[in-house]
């Protein structure tokens, strides 16, 4: 079996075995199953097949990931620039609830009730290392042989996918593809575990302090009904120029990033057209029969229960 074929199998795997445990789960009454742990165990049950897939399949794309450390300058210029990129990501984050339901900022809502260090680990930490660990590691790095770029397209796709909704899917993407970048600039996916931590523990620490100010606004007189069209439109039009302003700097940080590791000019070689479509046959198909299932499943769900 080919390289992206045995990953596409991985990924088809994950969904099943993500949808069962949703089924068993809805089964256990919450004064059995917490809903923190509720929370967690999807991020752990896909380290099942996972672990299957090193086991059985024994792809030979696990010596191309790396964990090495990023350097503490690297680190700092990776916060600033998921910092920077994190406007964008709730710009998309707020037109697509203008059409679907919000269900991270439900579930959010509700896990307000933890003490934050709690949140910080089961919402930014678990999530940063196992899912950074999946798609920018082993999905990621399986694709990358085949094509680089569409490797970013295919693994971000999946990872939209696997947040089960419409809301999250959009965001997910796009962060999905920035992570790859990261990753394919600094050569580990470390780099990737350290932004999507920093951004889930910003979204953390934000919805406390969203919380607050929900209480004190039921707990007065004025509510946010007196807020007209016109200042709905002013504010979207003031974060798209925060956004632009935030992605013009995460441009500038990114390059930084890559002249002290791969260099940016091997960055824009992947977006050359000649590059862009060649691609090494050998691996297999990023589209087969088996990842199809995969996303048939997500889609399915998704129209059933992601709207």
């Amino acid at each position: 079996m080919k390289n992206v074929t045995k990953t596409n199998v991985l990924f088809t795997f994950m969904v099943a075995f993500y949808l069962l445990l949703i089924y068993v789960v809805r089964l256990i009454p919450v004064s059995v199953l917490s809903t923190n742990i509720r929370l967690i165990l999807p991020e752990l049950i896909m380290l099942v097949p996972a672990f299957l897939y090193i086991t059985v399949l024994k792809p030979d794309n696990l010596g191309q990931m790396s964990f090495s450390s990023p350097s503490p300058v690297n680190v700092i210029k990776i916060i600033l620039f998921t910092l920077c990129v994190m406007p964008f990501i709730t710009i998309l984050n707020s037109i697509s609830t203008i059409f679907v339901e919000n269900h991270a900022a439900n579930t959010m809502s509700y896990l307000t009730r933890n003490p934050l260090w709690l949140n910080m680990v089961f919402m930014a930490l678990i999530p940063a290392v196992c899912e950074e660990y999946l798609f920018r590691g082993l999905l990621f790095h399986s694709y990358k042989k085949r094509n680089p770029l569409r490797a970013m397209m295919m693994s971000s796709l999946l990872f939209g996918l696997i947040h089960m909704n419409v809301n999250q899917f959009i965001y997910a993407f796009a962060m999905g593809f920035i992570f790859c970048m990261i990753v394919y600039a600094t050569g580990t996916v470390l780099s990737s575990m350290v932004a999507h931590f920093v951004f889930n523990g910003i979204n953390v620490m934000l919805s406390y302090y969203s919380a607050d100010i929900m209480e004190k606004m039921e707990s007065t007189s004025e509510q946010a009904a007196v807020l007209t069209t016109a200042d709905y439109v002013a504010a979207y039009i003031i974060d798209i120029l925060i956004a632009a302003f935030g992605l013009f700097l995460a441009y500038r940080i990114f390059k930084s990033i890559c002249r002290e590791n791969r260099g940016i000019e091997n960055i824009k070689l992947i977006f050359k057209k000649e590059n862009r479509q060649t691609y090494d046959e050998s691996q297999g198909r990023f589209f087969d029969p088996y990842i199809m299932v995969g996303i048939v499943l997500c889609v399915i769900y998704i129209c059933l229960y992601g709207l």
